[in-house]
């Protein structure tokens, strides 16, 4: 007879060989151990008495685990603690209480904003249910940014940004090639004159590989501006990216002026999967204190020719929010996202949800990436 309890900080151990030999799995106890650990013991978020989820065990050991992460959260004018769903895992024989998991773990979280970023699409008709909100239901576009490789002649590089507009331009018709032809330089001209002077004489730009006292000042000038948003201080952005053992490696590529950081970006490589451009440089978050759209450009240039020196020339900006939509029109070429965003979340007891408008969504809310 199988039982339902709560996850206890000495479960790790046993849990990361559950997940080491669980159906289908490739990565070893290392890995969940790790994985594990930047969760909850070295997540400087999580206090004692978060809870860590929901255990399924029987006489014979760990039947299934279904996870909750705690991260920072601003929402209302106030900081407080988010609870993430993840890696909700039942072997077969028992997967006739995963139900039972999902309300025990609704239960423990009822203090706390629950997220569901990385649904499946079975766990996402239970969410729609609850209900949860489907908060990133508007994200449907990317803006795309194509560069010429700098190791080609103008004219030769010219034609490569022709065959990468090939998978990024709505516009591209191969039975109006010439149409396509003259649409495809429009729009390269356009974001070529948009961005080619963006960055002078508008501060610095860097890659950080440090997070100092400056995003903190950056984050209390600018927290207040949505009603519900990942908290970005230094504390979680250095947690985050440099104590992640997730092996996607992260840029955070910034715009100072006077020292003080005015916004940045956080990108990641993504394979395109197509021919020629194979990669691009894909923004995860997107946050700054710019008080016009337009002012976001410099940043995005930065990103351009930081792609460039990494010989990646398809820079991609999902527009999280509508200031980003706002900042990239006329620039670039519009492209619909592959897949529709899978963001939910359920408010904590005694609090209406915002309005999805009131949402500044970003490409790592919820477990996305831990």
């Amino acid at each position: 007879m199988a039982t339902l309890r709560s996850i206890e900080s000495g479960d790790s151990p046993a849990l990361a060989a559950f997940c080491a030999t669980f159906p289908g799995e490739t990565r070893p106890e290392s890995y969940w151990r790790d994985r594990f650990r930047f969760w909850w013991e070295e997540n400087p978020h999580c206090p004692t008495e978060f809870p860590r989820g929901s255990l399924l065990e029987s006489e014979t050991g760990i039947g299934g685990m279904f996870a909750l992460i705690p991260t920072p959260l601003q929402l209302a004018g106030e900081e407080r603690l988010a609870a993430n769903m993840s890696n909700w895992r039942v072997l077969p024989d028992m997967r006739k209480q995963s139900f039972a998991m999902f309300m025990h773990i609704m239960e423990m979280a009822k203090p706390y904003p629950v997220f569901n970023t990385t649904p499946t699409t079975t766990v996402e008709a239970i969410l729609k249910r609850v209900p949860f909100l489907h908060f990133t239901s508007a994200i449907r576009q990317e803006t795309v940014l194509l560069s010429q490789p700098s190791t080609m002649d103008p004219a030769r590089g010219l034609r490569e940004v022709f065959r990468m507009a090939r998978n990024w331009s709505g516009d591209w018709n191969e039975k109006a090639l010439p149409l396509s032809l003259a649409r495809t330089l429009g729009r390269y001209s356009r974001q070529w004159a948009q961005t080619r002077s963006a960055m002078t004489g508008t501060g610095d730009f860097y890659r950080a590989t440090t997070i100092g006292p400056e995003f903190d000042r950056l984050w209390a000038r600018t927290r207040n501006r949505h009603v519900m948003t990942n908290v970005r201080s230094a504390k979680a952005l250095e947690w985050y990216i440099q104590r992640n053992p997730q092996c996607q490696e992260y840029f955070l590529l910034v715009h100072a002026t006077e020292g003080e950081v005015r916004g940045y970006g956080l990108f990641k490589r993504k394979a395109t999967k197509h021919w020629p451009d194979t990669e691009s440089l894909l923004a995860v978050d997107l946050w700054g204190e710019y008080d016009e759209a337009r002012k976001w450009r410099p940043l995005l240039a930065y990103a351009m020719t930081f792609a460039r020196g990494l010989d990646i020339h398809v820079v991609r900006i999902p527009h999280y929010h509508a200031e980003m939509e706002l900042a990239l029109r006329g620039c670039g070429f519009l492209h619909p996202l592959p897949t529709l965003a899978t963001g939910y979340y359920h408010p904590p007891a005694g609090m209406a949800p915002p309005a999805p408008e009131e949402i500044h969504a970003s490409g790592n809310m919820g477990d996305v990436g831990l």
